[in-house]
């Protein structure tokens, strides 16, 4: 048995109430009143079913009188209103509001059933997804004991009814499938037969309900009725639709067949092994509000979208920006939504072995409630039943750290009932998705929102002007700020203005900015040794560490060429290829390059250390050759020679074949 929610109690000196979910009826002080209007009971209905919202009198009139309204539809419509306004009572009577271009009807928490059976099924649904079982049963009980009939079973408005019954009885079978699975994961085995044996008779082609039934005789000890339950449904599927059963009820008869099911779980459908694998939310979450917005959309899209498009986005930026705390944060905004649970990997992009979907692909299948046996031993196979378990679930899947398209098209869903999030440093060009967020650094104000969720608002207000230098040095790089901000917080005796001295120095910043296992420039080292490997001279890593010679300074793609002696179009792959890693960044101006604040003080670390100084010199010693050719260029074309002109001198061999070309032109004097 349930043990029951205690009945809800109405605010005081508001006694009225509003059902929908049945006959349409309103109480008053306790007593009943029917609307014995029809078209009034529609508008009334209309209003109800958009409590506290404006419906426009176009809406009013298409509800009662549909295609063909008389000439007197919007004076009879007003008539209608009164009705419903007298009905109300004295006290009432101002609950509905003439509100352009329509009516509003005002209703308070507590008052409409409907919103009721809402709030006590999204409560049900955070309790299945906690796991707690006893409170999901409850609320969901209590969820469907506001349930009288039919809903709207007295209206007849056939588009209200059209629009609306359909949906909302919809909502009351998935609140009574939860109930169930509730009950199920109590062991209430025996108490669900009977009911379960009427919602088959009722819903034949609910292949849940069938699932359900053939769990509960296993529970109770009959595996061979069971398997009855499974062959009948066979039948009124291939009878009623030509098909076999779904790959879930399949997958729960092959269990029973083997005598492979866990004790008190529920392995299929909605109702079945709930993971909940996401890490903690950060604490201190700050900023993000659009981003957070697309994310948190993801659940609309896997309602709304067509059946086979899963809905994914990308959120991708450099080490440290904080994609994972991002895509953690929205993904627990987001698990009440995906009430079958939360998947979640971290697939190493950037270590040495980076994860195989091989292996995050058994796990997955095992958190799901898959046995060893059922596991195919290939990628191909377990991505197939992966895809298979998912399909009739709703689940969300964060995939952080990727490394490329290859790692994440495996895992992913083949229905849109679920939602993916992917992280990663680099652009994925690859993955099937519209829905792409490249995270950038945290502006001031945010920066120092997150300082001071760390050290408190009043340590940052009292030292306003330091901490926003403090956020500047830290070029809004949230890993940055978390690592001043620990330091600071491990040194109450500190300063914020203290910190800024020690970060002021570009050549000991990196140094300054770790604490603990936490480190910017451990952060950066993980992306550069990621960088593939070319031929000499035109290696991304080679190019990464040349560029770090210009002491943060933005740079043409035609002086790059010059520097990594090499062809503008080789030059231009190379360049495109460290700002889809997130290790460069397009400059404002057409075809120019900037390394971001900190990734350039990491640069020339690099160059410092790996280049030897001949080479130093021979790569600047291009670079200055081109820019004085552009000079040369631009001189020519701003104050022409008198005599017969003579063209630019041919430039250095560095600044090799298409340079030479680019930087002989007037426009290339934007290229300095």
């Amino acid at each position: 048995m349930i043990p029951q929610r205690q009945p809800l109690s109405l605010p005081s000196g508001r006694l009225i109430r509003f059902t929908l979910l049945g006959p349409v009826r309103v109480s008053r002080g306790g007593e009943t009143v029917a609307v014995r209007w029809p078209m009034a009971r529609s508008v009334l209905a209309a209003l109800l079913l958009n409590a506290n919202r404006i419906v426009p009198v176009d809406s009013l009139v298409d509800v009662v009188w549909g295609d063909m309204p008389p000439a007197t539809a919007v004076a009879s419509l007003h008539n209608h209103v009164m009705r419903l306004r007298a009905l109300l009572g004295e006290d009432a009577a101002g609950r509905i509001h003439t509100a352009a271009p329509g009516y509003r009807i005002e209703v308070a928490g507590g008052e409409l059933d409907l919103d009721e059976f809402g709030r006590l099924d999204r409560a049900g649904r955070s309790a299945l997804d906690a796991g707690d079982w006893t409170a999901a049963a409850q609320d969901l009980a209590a969820a469907l004991a506001l349930w009288r009939g039919l809903p709207l079973e007295d209206v007849t408005s056939g588009p209200l009814r059209a629009r609306y019954v359909p949906q909302l009885a919809q909502r009351r079978l998935e609140a009574v499938e939860g109930r169930i699975d509730a009950q199920l994961r109590l062991g209430q085995h025996d108490d669900l037969v009977p009911e379960l044996t009427g919602l088959v008779a009722a819903h034949p082609l609910q292949e849940r309900f069938h699932a359900q039934l053939m769990l509960a005789h296993v529970g109770a000890g009959r595996p061979a009725a069971a398997l009855g339950v499974f062959a009948r449904a066979r039948e009124v599927l291939a009878e009623e639709l030509g098909t076999d059963p779904g790959p879930g009820l399949r997958a729960l008869h092959q269990q029973i067949l083997a005598d492979d099911l866990p004790p008190r779980t529920v392995p299929w459908g909605a109702g079945a092994i709930r993971p909940a694998q996401l890490p903690s939310d950060a604490g201190s979450f700050t900023g993000r509000a659009r981003e957070i917005a697309v994310l948190t959309g993801l659940a609309a899209d896997s309602q709304g979208r067509d059946p086979g498009s899963v809905p994914l986005c990308l959120v991708s930026g450099p080490g440290g920006i904080g994609k994972t705390a991002l895509a953690v944060h929205a993904a627990h905004q987001l698990r009440v939504r995906f009430p079958d649970g939360q998947l979640y990997a971290h697939l190493g992009g950037l270590a040495t072995h980076p994860a195989p979907p091989l292996k995050v692909l058994g796990a997955f299948l095992r958190d799901l409630g898959a046995s060893a046996r059922q596991i195919p031993s290939d990628e191909r196979g377990r991505a197939a039943l992966l895809r298979s378990m998912l399909a009739d679930r709703r689940v969300l899947i964060v995939l952080d750290d990727a490394r490329d398209s290859p790692q994440v098209m495996p895992l992913l869903p083949g229905t849109a009932g679920c939602a993916v999030i992917v992280t990663s440093r680099n652009a994925l060009a690859e993955l099937p998705t519209k829905c792409r967020l490249s995270l950038g650094p945290l502006d001031t104000s945010q920066g120092l929102e997150l300082m001071s969720g760390i050290l408190g608002v009043d340590c940052v207000s009292a030292e306003v002007k330091a901490a926003i230098r403090l956020v500047d040095l830290c070029a809004g790089l949230p890993l940055a700020l978390r690592i001043a901000g620990a330091r600071l917080a491990a040194r109450p005796h500190w300063q914020i203005k203290e910190l800024v001295e020690r970060l002021a120095n570009p050549a000991t910043r990196l140094d300054e900015l770790v604490a603990g296992s936490l480190s910017v420039r451990g952060s950066l080292a993980l992306g550069y040794a990621a960088l593939p490997a070319g031929p000499i001279g035109s290696m991304p890593a080679r190019a990464f560490r040349l560029l770090g010679l210009l002491g943060g300074l933005d740079i043409s793609l035609q002086a790059a060429a010059a520097l990594l002696n090499t062809d503008a179009g080789t030059a231009e792959n190379i360049l495109e290829g460290l700002v889809d890693r997130h290790l460069l960044e397009a400059a404002s101006a057409p075809r120019r390059y900037r390394f971001p604040n900190l990734v350039g003080l990491y640069a020339a670390e690099r160059a410092r250390d790996e280049e030897c100084p001949a080479e130093i010199r021979t790569a600047m010693g291009r670079l200055l050759g081109c820019y004085v050719h552009n000079a040369a260029a631009a001189d020519q074309v701003l104050t022409p020679p008198q005599g017969p002109a003579q063209g630019p001198a041919r430039p250095p061999d560095a600044c090799a074949q298409g340079v030479g070309r680019a930087c002989a032109g007037a426009a290339s004097c934007a290229g300095f």
